[in-house]
């Protein structure tokens, strides 16, 4: 009886431990695929990490998964069980997650045209998934303990002053559209730096170009976000969308 009580206290004691870390379990280690890019695990659940997005440390990487079976079809439009995960490569121990659209078989082919941006030290992450008419933008944070924080939505903290620059009124063009060329970047310190425009619609004009930078401060439970400045770009530029 004293051997039980030890035992079931030794496995509640390392729960505990999980889960204050913030790290889920794995799902197994991150290994090149036969196809294309890493794959985390077999089988239902298993997720396709995309080379592109791994961090500087070569620790993290973004990838994406079915809820309900492995990661070798085409989803559907909208499909409810396709989600990113933030993922730690030695184990595939998922760090965050959020509602995606990305994918890709080895053919190159993508429901959105994925953008990362690491800070040299490898503890934030901001991940742009460009479509036609609009940019979803989200940052992470990782802590030490590669415990993370985020998503954070950025789209909704850089569109308004865009559109105030441009002193658009309702009805005006919304939706961002995040150049791939010059790429963003982002320092240590969380300075975000990107060049971004306004877009009407799937294949409507799009605005003026702008260079925008963004303060990232992580906090204990979320990541403060403030544009610290928006200029005009006059340089050359490259968006890619897909259609």
């Amino acid at each position: 009886m004293i051997q039980s009580r030890i035992f079931t206290s030794y496995i509640a004691l390392v729960a505990l431990i999980i889960s204050a870390s913030g790290v889920a379990a794995g799902m197994a280690p991150c290994v090149p695929a036969n196809d294309f890019g890493l794959m985390c695990g077999s089988g239902e659940g298993a997720a396709r990490a995309i080379v592109k997005t791994i961090s500087p440390s070569q620790r993290f990487a973004f990838a994406w998964r079915f809820t309900n079976k492995p990661p070798t079809n085409r989803p559907d439009d909208d499909d409810s069980t396709l989600e990113n995960l933030a993922v730690r490569i030695k184990d595939g121990a998922v760090l965050a997650k959020s509602k995606g659209a990305y994918w890709d078989l080895g053919t190159k082919i993508a429901k959105a045209y994925l953008m990362t941006a690491w800070s040299p030290d490898s503890r934030l992450l901001v991940k742009v998934e460009q479509r036609a008419a609009f940019a979803s933008v989200e940052v992470f944070a990782f802590a030490g303990n590669d415990a993370a924080i985020g998503p954070v939505d950025l789209a909704k903290i850089i569109e308004p002053p865009v559109l105030a620059k441009m002193d658009a009124k309702d009805g005006d063009p919304s939706g961002l559209v995040f150049a791939a060329r010059p790429p963003m970047t982002l320092s240590n310190q969380g300075l975000l730096h990107a060049i971004v425009q306004t877009t009407k619609g799937e294949y409507g004009p799009e605005g003026p170009l702008y260079d925008v930078a963004v303060q990232l401060t992580p906090t204990a439970d979320s990541i403060n976000a403030k544009v610290v400045s928006l200029t005009p770009h006059a340089g050359m530029s490259i968006s890619i969308k897909v259609h």
